[in-house]
């Protein structure tokens, strides 16, 4: 088992957007001259993130160390929700309208369970949005109702989590800019846009600019190191790269800034 260690909780600076590197193997036929091409790997995500020193409670550099600390010179890994590769001002004002998800209670560093005549109350948070698969011109597409009127509410690349009527979730990414339309007052006002994806869904409840959580190894970990100036802040540069379950004995989830290690 290898342990997975949380992201701490650091001062992001910036960041190089998550990419997909798909290695390939290339060649050509002598005699007339044809290219022939194939996967040679599969394919894995790898970002960079800038951290600066100081952060909250001027903590950012005492984390970065204890990070480092934990991932034990490479052996162990790290996860992180993914951000969206979109300029950040392109959400801004759409937060709690692009569909509902869980709310989770706590207390310190501890879950809240909630129940109801000893039934579990299951709490959310966002405005609802419900999705109808289909296709057109060949391509899948998912009709969404409960959206902002005239707004573009879906960018291209942005994952969308569907959930079906019996609990399984699906994703897919976004191709287009999906814009929403007028209230239709032959449908109770309501409001709808239509997603053009990658990847066909089925109905369900939809959350469009769902953050994907990803196992990364920390790469060159012994080398993560900042000169901290006599004045100012200053940064460390980590270089993430994608690592998959069924590569290793397992993934043993710890996150030494919340709570204890659960093995998972």
């Amino acid at each position: 088992m290898v342990d997975v260690i949380a992201w701490p909780p650091i001062a992001t600076k910036g960041r190089a957007l998550p990419t997909k590197r798909r290695p390939i193997s290339q060649s050509r036929s002598l005699l007339t001259g044809k290219r022939y091409a194939s996967a040679t790997q599969r394919a894995r995500r790898e970002a960079t993130v800038v951290v600066g020193g100081i952060g909250a409670d001027k903590a950012s550099a005492g984390y970065v160390e204890m990070f480092k600390e934990f991932l034990d010179g490479g052996i162990n890994y790290t996860r992180i929700s993914m951000c969206s590769p979109l300029w950040y001002g392109a959400l801004r004002g759409l937060g709690g309208k692009r569909g509902s998800q869980a709310l989770e209670w706590m207390s310190g560093y501890d879950a809240l369970e909630m129940t109801e005549s000893a039934v579990d109350v299951a709490w959310t948070v966002g405005q609802p949005v419900a999705g109808v698969a289909g296709t057109f011109d060949g391509w899948p597409i998912l009709t969404c109702t409960g959206l902002p009127a005239d707004t573009v509410i879906a960018f291209p690349s942005e994952t969308v989590l569907v959930v079906d009527g019996v609990g399984v979730k699906h994703t897919a990414r976004v191709l287009r800019v999906a814009k929403s339309g007028i209230p239709d007052p032959e449908n109770d006002n309501q409001v709808s846009a239509t997603l053009f994806l990658d990847t066909a869904v089925p109905d369900g409840d939809v959350l469009i600019g769902y953050r994907e959580s990803v196992v990364y190894e920390v790469q060159d970990v012994n080398d993560i190191q900042a000169m901290q100036p006599v004045s100012g802040n200053f940064s460390y540069t980590i270089n993430l790269r994608e690592v998959f379950e069924d590569e290793t004995d397992g993934f043993t989830e710890v996150n030494p800034w919340r709570s204890s290690k659960v093995g998972v």
